[in-house]
């Protein structure tokens, strides 16, 4: 019979005689060539050294051409449970999670306690001899602008390079500048070009006018550009105006208001009952935050002398406002005669506003 391994095992029984049978019954010679048959097929499986039969063992073992099975495995996630390994792309690694191991693809690597790894990069090493790239999302690493910065060639602090250089001493102010000291004396910034850093001094007036005279109207006696962000949330400006003289006709009467953006903060009514002129009338005024960039709270006095007698005008007023400071609004101080006369007359001479 011809032998049926390796599909299957031969069953040499039917030839394997005994001790009382004759050589002829069964045949000798058939068991005989059964085993033959079956030596052979043995050793074809098994293959000789170096053999170039892909169905033998000794190739499939010993071969680098073989792969799954043989010589070459590859692994891939069926049969491992704690790996996860999802549509791998190149440059992945893989990062414990917690219980199992997972591609960068669907984890990536952080500083928490829970998840192990190394932070997949973007820059390649900068060569064989320099083979650390640098981490994405690793912040104790500088970026290029800082390293850029260090070195001396980039003085322009941004998002990406919070270091400076010796160029940042330069009196050019612009967006993103560090004051930076050099030798014994800051440099030349312009305070007035600095973002959010308004200047000591926000307006100074000396023109002189004559305001008032036949008119019924609201006529605005100063009016001053409050820069945004000047009051802060805690700041104040300190106003100050000198009018020479205050002149009120007959009855009537003189109404003084104080605006900050559209808000009326405080409104004055002079009302002498005869005609009066007032001389030397000082004006001091606080406009400052209430606690936010959208509350204020504002404060006035004037008071002067009266030529004819020695009695003096002295009249206060305050209110507050919801006006939006962080961004440049108007301070204006108007005046409003009740009766038309060509001699109702302000005339202003000085005003001076600052923050404190």
């Amino acid at each position: 019979m011809t032998t049926l391994f390796p599909t299957s095992l031969d069953n040499l029984d039917a030839t394997r005689g005994t001790a009382t049978d004759t050589l002829a019954v069964p045949s000798h010679v058939t068991h005989h060539t059964n085993e033959d048959d079956a030596i052979e097929a043995l050793q074809a499986k098994v293959g000789v050294d170096s053999s170039a039969v892909t169905t033998s063992l000794d190739y499939k073992l010993k071969n680098p051409a073989s792969v799954n099975p043989g010589h070459k495995h590859t692994l891939t996630a069926t049969g491992f449970t704690d790996v996860v390994v999802t549509a791998p792309s190149n440059g992945e690694i893989l990062t414990w999670d917690t219980d199992h191991w997972e591609n960068a693809g669907t984890s990536a690597a952080d500083a928490s306690t829970t998840v192990k790894g190394v932070t997949k990069v973007s820059v390649a090493p900068a060569s064989a001899s320099d083979p650390i790239a640098v981490g994405d999302n690793d912040p104790r690493v500088p970026t290029t602008g800082e390293n850029d910065a260090l070195v001396g060639t980039s003085g322009t602090p941004s998002s990406s390079n919070k270091y400076v250089t010796a160029d940042d001493v330069s009196s050019a102010a612009g967006s993103g500048k560090i004051v930076r000291a050099s030798g014994t004396a800051l440099p030349a910034l312009d305070a007035g070009s600095l973002t959010n850093i308004p200047t000591a001094v926000i307006s100074y007036d000396t023109t002189q006018a004559s305001i008032g005279a036949s008119s019924t109207a609201e006529e605005t006696v100063y009016s001053v550009a409050i820069p945004a962000n000047t009051l802060g949330t805690s700041r104040v400006v300190d106003i100050r105006t000198i009018a020479s003289q205050l002149t009120i006709i007959n009855t009537a009467t003189a109404t003084i208001r104080f605006k900050y953006g559209s808000t009326t903060v405080a409104t004055v009514v002079i009302n002498p009952g005869a005609t009066r002129d007032y001389v030397s009338i000082l004006g001091q005024m606080f406009l400052g935050s209430a606690g936010t960039t959208g509350t204020q709270k504002f404060n006035v006095v004037l008071h002067g002398g009266i030529s004819e007698t020695a009695n003096v005008i002295y009249a206060t007023g305050d209110g507050t406002a919801s006006e939006d400071s962080t961004t440049a609004l108007n301070f204006i101080i108007t005046i409003q005669y009740s009766a038309s006369d060509a001699n109702n007359r302000w005339i202003k001479r000085l005003l001076v506003a600052k923050r404190t």
